[in-house]
């Protein structure tokens, strides 16, 4: 059985995902980010009129989370939609 190595993982970590919340954040402002959401909302089975109304209510949680997230870590919101 392999053990986990946290001094390995812990350069790993730094090398590589030392920015990854910034990068989650600028993303879930993106209008790609927005078109996940949408194809989400059709596979769940909204109803075709109904996909517009979801989807900008789901990606607008996902702003609002942005919001306070950026307020908390001192970023800048922008959303690129």
């Amino acid at each position: 059985m392999k053990h986990y190595d946290a001094k390995r993982f812990a350069k790993f970590d730094q090398k590589h995902l030392a920015n990854l919340d910034r990068v989650a954040f600028d993303y879930f402002g993106t209008a790609e980010f927005k078109e996940v959401v949408r194809a989400k909302v059709i596979d769940s089975g909204y109803p075709a009129h109904e996909v517009r109304r979801f989807t900008d209510h789901f990606f607008g949680l996902v702003q609002f989370w942005r919001k306070t997230e950026a307020d908390r870590l001192g970023f800048d919101l922008v959303t690129h939609v």
